[in-house]
């Protein structure tokens, strides 16, 4: 996300497994046909498109996956298959039809469908995780066990800044992150830390001013602490991600040639001492930056090394604190595509030799309720928890049938003055209501959906993805999950 003190705006594992086939139908009589499922519209003026779709089962399971209630406090209470109904539907030679609403659906085989009453296990083969924990809230970790969703990423104080982890030359302080990766690691939950070389001591920063975000001055000390955080956390760390957002001024104030100094220097340090983590490029916070500042650095860094790698991953991030709508953002007078952005980086990366590097998206967001007015975007309209949830859902599944390997979504408990703003964008975004607000901790419908399709995504095999947009309001996708098919499909807006 855009880092905002006072509204600071951005200027500016594909190694995944299996098959995804994405179908957008055409709204007419006509029928389409493609990787063996023939679809069918049926009418525009009604609430819900019938579709015919073609299965490989005799009967078919059909649930809603945003809860039809008006807020998650109306749900507080309800066995999780009461929250999530579903009914049967008898293939006729082979096809089913099924109506398609706005809110996004589930079709699985009746003979294979996961009940809703299984979900209390973590879904540890999930591609979802959960951006921004705040470990000073214990009800974070409740909620995220309870979720389901097997992955976080951490930022910020929560991750390692470099000065607070070692205030001292040869000082560390390891207190709060013993704490907090324990609690994960117990949990079964995954970890990407993003490690942050901003440090006091070694720019000469003296006063309660903070120090710059740029490469370190004396980049020996920063391996060392390096090199001490990764043996310490070698088996509780699964990635590392070095820096966020450089494409913004207020995240990194030095070059992007710095930047890749840095990261090769990190890279390195990581492999000899934790050769199984992963190690992530700084996120671009918006999709313009992968054009005008991502793709330029990885061309330059291909140039001086024809072969060589220094990172496994790379982070787009996905806001909705942008204009435009789920799937697409407007961002200096230009429309941005998220399944557009993602088949071109995936493109400009198998172009440049890094075919084996898998891409994320470790902040995702959009908000229920009406955010405070923007100093820069202006006014926010109103938006339910249903239209949150249902935004939630269909960003998670483009995203994935798109080429991204992982999605991350920004807050399980909302935030509070983020960024020394009350009431802004990034305080409504969270799955839970903060104590301090009205509904007082409780859970959001997207917090239920979340946990929803965590689980039914878990296991689905994403590799070779194909996304095709007809140009119709209609979207199917087709999963593997454990060798079976599973479709979602929504109707978007005309």
């Amino acid at each position: 996300m855009s880092i905002v003190l006072s509204h600071i705006r951005s200027k500016g594992i594909i190694g995944q497994r299996g098959i995804i086939a994405c179908v957008s139908v055409i709204l007419t009589s006509g029928a389409l046909l493609l990787s063996g499922a023939v679809l069918q519209a049926a009418s525009l003026n009604v609430p819900g498109t019938v579709i015919k779709l073609k299965v490989p089962w005799k009967q078919a399971r059909v649930t809603n996956i945003v809860p039809a209630f008006d807020s998650g406090s109306d749900i507080r209470g309800r066995e999780f298959a009461a929250i999530f109904p579903s009914k049967s539907i008898d293939a006729v030679d082979g096809t089913v039809a099924i109506s398609i609403g706005s809110s996004p659906i589930v079709i699985e085989s009746e003979n294979t469908a996961s009940s809703p009453d299984s979900f209390s296990d973590l879904a540890d083969d999930s591609p979802l995780g959960i951006h921004g924990i705040e470990d000073d809230l214990p009800e974070n970790l409740a909620h995220l066990k309870d979720s389901g969703i097997p992955w976080v990423h951490l930022a910020g104080p929560s991750g390692l800044v470099w000065d607070l982890v070692e205030p001292t030359p040869g000082v560390y302080n390891w207190e709060k992150q013993d704490r907090l990766f324990a609690e994960f690691r117990q949990m079964g939950v995954k970890i990407c830390v993003v490690v942050l070389a901003a440090n006091r001591w070694d720019q000469g920063v003296v006063g309660r001013q903070r120090p710059k975000f740029r490469s370190p001055l004396h980049m020996a000390a920063y391996k060392k602490f390096l090199r001490a955080a990764v043996r310490r956390y070698s088996s509780v760390v699964d990635c590392w991600q070095i820096e966020n957002e450089i494409d913004n001024s207020m995240s990194w104030e030095d070059t992007p040639a710095a930047y890749m100094r840095l990261l090769s220097a990190s890279y390195s340090v990581i492999k000899e001492n934790a050769p199984n983590a992963l190690v992530a490029f700084a996120g671009m916070s918006n999709p313009r930056s992968c054009k005008t500042m991502l793709l330029p650095m990885l061309k330059t860094y291909r140039k001086g090394n024809p072969k060589g790698t220094c990172f496994d991953i790379i982070d787009l991030h996905w806001s909705r604190q942008f204009r435009g709508t789920y799937d697409a953002l407007l961002i200096g007078g230009r429309r941005y595509r998220l399944a557009d952005t993602l088949r071109e980086i995936r493109k400009n990366l198998n172009t440049l030799a890094f075919r084996k590097t898998s891409i994320w998206i470790a902040e995702m967001s959009d908000y229920s309720g009406a955010p405070a007015a923007d100093p820069i975007d202006g006014d926010y309209v109103y938006k339910s928890e249903s239209e949150q949830a249902v935004s939630l859902t269909r960003m998670s599944l483009v995203s994935l049938a798109s080429g991204a390997g992982r999605v991350f979504w920004t807050g399980i408990v909302e935030w509070s003055g983020w960024g020394g703003r009350a009431g802004g964008y990034f305080d409504h975004v969270g799955l839970v209501y903060n104590r301090r607000a009205e509904q007082k901790g409780a859970k959001k419908i997207a917090y239920y959906s979340g946990k929803f399709i965590s689980h039914k995504l878990n296991g689905c095999q994403f590799e070779a993805a194909i996304a095709v947009n007809s140009g119709s309001n209609v979207r199917v996708y087709k999963f593997l999950r454990k060798g079976e098919t599973v479709y979602f499909a929504w109707r978007d807006p005309i």
